[in-house]
């Protein structure tokens, strides 16, 4: 089963990118093959570029980056989490 996991991280949220894929690996869905989709206004960090907006534009605009990048999402489940958190038990 792949899972696929999207992200956003625009501006100064791309600090949270590393610890968030840190708890994913540890306590996530362990033991199934997973797929870090990141939307970034970083283009050397990601295949997803998205442009920076200030709030709430990212929350706004989410699901229009989502489909606009579509085709290049291969999972059996998607799931998205914001970028700022992390998973602190098993899922």
């Amino acid at each position: 089963m792949k899972i696929g996991i999207l992200l956003i991280a625009t501006g100064k949220y791309d600090v949270f990118v590393e610890p968030l894929k840190a708890s994913l690996d540890e306590f996530f869905l362990v033991g199934h093959e997973k797929q870090i989709y990141l939307f970034t206004d970083k283009p050397k960090d990601s295949e997803f570029y998205v442009p920076h907006e200030k709030w709430p534009g990212p929350t706004l605009h989410r699901y229009k980056h989502f489909v606009q990048y579509h085709q290049a999402i291969d999972a059996d489940y998607l799931f998205y989490m914001d970028v700022d958190m992390k998973v602190v038990a098993p899922v």
